[in-house]
């Protein structure tokens, strides 16, 4: 670490660089900075001085904006925890305050919840309800802040989803019939909204769909609606068969057979009766567009994508401390980076990460939460082990999966093994905080009620279909042709893995920073891969240590059937020579079966070999009754 003198001499540097530019030096950022310090150490924060200085740095950031030295769409990557909401706070009641009523702004965030936090806090601050405009449908969010709804105010409040669905741009883009200075986007900004379907699901629920409504035959639409998804899913299948056969790189795009706007809702509304068949519906969804043929080591589908962000919204400040690790968001050309000194300004010497190498995919953990017997519920078992080691006023914070239509809870299942084993879901700390805290992916960023949480424990880790990846890299720079091969599809896959799981245990006590140095906390993880997302995490958590998750209950001679098969069948494919590009599937069962490989088996075989192409990134997909191996369709 750099010596303290040397971080004072940097600091003092940094500040007459910074104030001898028209908006470092500005009022409105010197206004905004004494109030954002008094804010944060009030709150018991002890900042360092490349913390104050990064702090500044973002003040003036936004300052330009407001003075006109500034236009485009810059990040600042700021590490979680750092006071990025508080510096929102901060600069606009510094506008207030030196009233500068020309200047007119809006501010971004994931969750209704956030924004009523940061309208109530503009409030306390001394600014006056009236010039804070907030607009959402949320009733139980609007107990606390209800929605001004198109009502024009200075400083307007939106979530990602309302600036994404293209409603309301005039709201937060335009003040009294002017552009506002800026947006301000709290979190990761991605460009398009990506979409993928893949085919072998598809065609599955096609199918499906077939059976289901073979006897309805009272309902004249359903005929045209199977004739189209049929005519449909040729469609792709003759583009991949295509796209198997050249040997050039240019991407293939496809139209699929349109339809008229009537049919498109009518289609759309009879899906709403058979909400399990996703694939079916987000065809109908993108069927207009131009949508591009990828294969990938997990199988070929079509990929399409719409912009998210309006293209008339040119002037954001994005807050987003996973951009130094997240590659998708860094495929986006037209966002600069915005700060020097964010950098290390947080480390984690005092946060151990425990790591064990199992498969953490969604197959895989609601495969072991699925076991009728207790004692077969591995995974379950582990935590409850960590749980007991870390004492009865240790507070936890656990995320898992998010129950899936017709699927298993894990958190239910986990929440009942908890309470079997002794331990009170509903305990409360003596500050009357909880103790045991479930969340699920999809929760990890935006809430800051978890800091209490000095033990996270990721009970598997979210795992996104490689299609999904091609699609949201495609979106993401904004070609439909751009390249999204295997390699670059894993690299992404991830980056978004790291992103997730800096996200996740940033809402536990290592949130808070003391003097450059997040709180002492312990992390428990199970990943398949974890050697590669630790050196990305290495990048926006410098300082972490590293140890092992020793294993108690979920080693491999207890592993289920399931898993045994698995690890059976990546043996068979190692062995499997370099030249050969295909294996059928009854070959390689035959030979982890033997004897065992009768009928009976033939469920615990599909389940495997599901598992198999999610936990790992493998050059393998499956086709049919064969798995393929995948050349390299962008040498």
């Amino acid at each position: 670490m750099m010596m303290e003198t040397e971080v004072c001499r940097e600091f003092q540097q940094g500040f007459v660089s910074l104030q001898a530019a028209p908006e470092g030096g500005s009022e409105l950022t010197i206004v905004a900075y004494d109030i954002l310090i008094t804010d944060l150490e009030a709150r018991g924060n002890k900042l360092g001085a490349r913390h104050k200085l990064a702090l500044y740095e973002l003040l003036a950031g936004m300052t330009g904006f407001a003075l006109g030295y500034r236009q485009g769409r810059y990040v600042y990557p700021l590490a979680t925890g750092s006071g990025k909401t508080s510096a929102i706070i901060a600069w606009v009641t510094a506008l207030h305050r030196l009233g500068m009523n020309d200047v007119s702004v809006s501010v971004s965030a994931f969750t209704v919840a956030a924004l009523c936090d940061i309208k109530k806090q503009l409030i306390a601050h001394g600014v006056p309800e009236e010039f804070v405009g907030i607009k959402h449908t949320d009733e139980k969010a609007g107990a606390d802040c209800p929605s001004t709804g198109n009502h024009d105010r200075r400083y307007q409040l939106v979530t990602h989803a309302r600036v994404r669905g293209g409603r309301d741009g005039d709201l937060f883009m335009l003040h009294q019939g002017k552009a506002r200075a800026l947006m301000i986007y709290d979190e990761s900004l991605l460009k398009s909204d990506a979409h993928s379907i893949q085919k072998n699901e598809l065609m599955a629920e096609i199918r499906g769909l077939q059976e289901l409504v073979k006897d309805l035959s009272r309902e004249p639409l359903y005929g045209p609606l199977l004739t189209y998804l049929g005519n449909a899913g040729r469609c792709i299948e003759d583009g991949l068969y295509l796209l198997k056969s050249r040997t050039d790189a240019e991407a293939l795009t496809v139209s699929l057979p349109p339809l008229t706007v009537d049919q498109l809702e009518a289609y759309l509304g009879l899906m709403k009766s058979y909400p399990r068949h996703v694939n079916i519906r987000e065809l109908l969804d993108i069927s207009q567009y131009k949508l591009r043929i990828v294969f990938t080591s997990q199988g070929g589908g079509v990929v399409g994508y719409e912009l998210g962000i309006p293209d008339e919204l040119e002037n954001i400040l994005i807050l987003d401390a996973s951009y130094p690790i997240r590659k998708l968001c860094q495929l986006d050309s037209s966002i600069l980076q915005g700060g020097r000194y964010g950098e290390n300004i947080k480390r984690f010497d005092h946060v151990i990460m425990h790591s064990m190498k199992a498969p953490s995919g969604r197959c895989s953990i609601e495969n072991s939460f699925r076991s009728a017997r207790k004692e077969d519920r591995n995974i379950s078992r582990e935590i409850i082990e960590v749980i007991k080691q870390a004492g009865k006023h240790e507070a936890i914070l656990i995320f898992t999966f998010k129950q899936k239509s017709g699927q298993i809870s894990v958190s239910g299942r986990l929440k009942a093994d908890l309470l079997a084993a002794g331990i009170d879901v509903d305990a409360k700390l003596p500050d009357g905080a909880p103790r045991i805290n479930i969340l699920t992916w999809g929760q990890e960023t935006s809430l800051n009620g978890y800091s209490h949480c000095r033990v996270v424990i990721l009970a598997g880790v979210l795992n996104l279909p490689h299609l999904a990846i091609a699609s949201k890299i495609v979106g993401q720079r904004d070609d439909l042709q751009a390249e999204a091969g295997n390699s670059q599809i894993s690299e992404v896959q991830y980056s978004e893995q790291a992103h997730m799981i800096y996200q996740a245990v940033s809402r536990g006590h290592c949130r808070t920073v003391t003097d450059g140095q997040a709180n002492p906390m312990k992390i428990f993880m199970m990943h398949t891969h974890p050697q590669e997302v630790k050196l990305m995490l290495g990048e926006v958590m410098p300082g972490l240590k590293w140890r092992p998750w020793d294993a108690q209950f979920n080693k491999k001679e207890n592993q289920t059937k399931q898993g045994q098969l698995v690890s059976q069948m990546l043996n068979f494919l190692k062995n499997v020579p370099g030249d050969v590009t295909k294996v059928l599937t009854k070959e390689m069962r035959s030979e982890v079966l033997g004897k065992d490989a009768d009928s009976s088996n033939s469920r615990l075989f599909s389940r495997a070999v599901q598992q198999l192409l999610e936990d790992c990134y493998g050059e393998w997909y499956k086709e049919g009754h064969s798995l393929m191996r995948l050349p390299s369709l962008y040498a």
